[in-house]
């Protein structure tokens, strides 16, 4: 009677661990990962990243620092969390560029920077010091230009600049204040 025992409890518990079985296999959604899915999907990630890019004679053309950095196939898209941008000009200070997020798409192609945007030239002899503070701004790098619709503001010592939109041409060394523009000017006491 004790083999029977044993062979009816074995049996009942078959029994259930089938019955669990198809239970969870059949309430749980089938998650697929088809192609559509694996491309929106982040397929990389970098902590800490620093990009530096040079020219054929070694002198610093751009610079990228990010503390991370996520990738997603679809339309090559970079997503940078504090990005910070050094844009190196030949006999000028750098342009330097940084916001809370930006988003890359297309191998580098245009880099759309997010909340808090801020570009920054340094004076130096021949230059005065200028910023710019936007919440949204698009930058082509293989152009050099930097453009935006949102509200600016453009800082020179004395001078306080706003307009609605704005095109840089970082090369040409020129701002273009599209619509709008209003400003201040104080004169430097002395």
């Amino acid at each position: 009677m004790n083999a029977t025992k044993q062979a009816l409890w074995m049996f009942i518990t078959l029994i259930c661990l089938a019955c669990s079985g198809w239970y969870f296999a059949s309430s749980k959604p089938m998650i697929k990962l088809d192609q559509r899915t694996l491309s929106r999907t982040t397929d990389i990630t970098i902590n800490d990243l620093v990009v530096h890019q040079f020219d054929t004679k070694g002198q610093l053309v751009n610079s990228l620092k990010t503390p991370l950095m996520h990738h997603v196939a679809l339309n090559d898209t970079h997503v940078l969390k504090t990005p910070h941008i050094v844009i190196a000009q030949e006999n000028q200070p750098a342009w330097e560029i940084r916001a809370d997020q930006a988003t890359s798409q297309h191998g580098g192609q245009e880099i759309t920077f997010n909340k808090n945007v801020i570009i920054h030239q340094a004076q130096d002899d021949r230059t005065l010091e200028s910023t710019l503070k936007t919440e949204s701004m698009t930058y082509f790098p293989k152009d050099k230009l930097a453009t935006t619709i949102l509200e600016v503001t453009y800082e020179r010592p004395g001078n306080i600049v706003q307009s609605t939109g704005m095109k840089a041409y970082f090369a040409e060394k020129r701002v273009l204040l599209l619509s709008n523009a209003r400003g201040t000017y104080a004169p430097n006491p002395g």
